[in-house]
């Protein structure tokens, strides 16, 4: 799950700094993860989207992984992205 949070944080326009010298996350976590975290991206800043379909998320998932993950799961992982992106970024009121 932390990749997941690299991912984001690599994919978002906006800038972010790590100081470290290796790499946060491997090149193939980083492709395995990087459609799935850009389509929330895309959501959140071009769209303005503050959830995006699960059905759509999971077919996604399924074609990058080669099987079909519970739609809890993939909830869920959205849900760590998209508060990542409100955390680094955020737009919306919060109430």
């Amino acid at each position: 799950p932390f990749s997941i949070v690299w991912v984001t944080l690599m994919v978002s326009p906006h800038s972010v700094r790590r100081w470290a010298t290796g790499g946060a996350v491997s090149d193939a976590t980083f492709s395995s993860w990087h459609s799935f975290v850009g389509m929330i991206s895309t959501a959140y800043f071009e769209k303005r989207m503050s959830w995006y379909p699960v059905e759509r998320l999971s077919l996604e998932l399924s074609a990058v992984a080669g099987r079909q993950e519970p739609p809890e799961l993939v909830a869920e992982r959205a849900r760590l992205v998209f508060t990542t992106l409100e955390l680094v970024a955020p737009q919306f009121p919060r109430s």
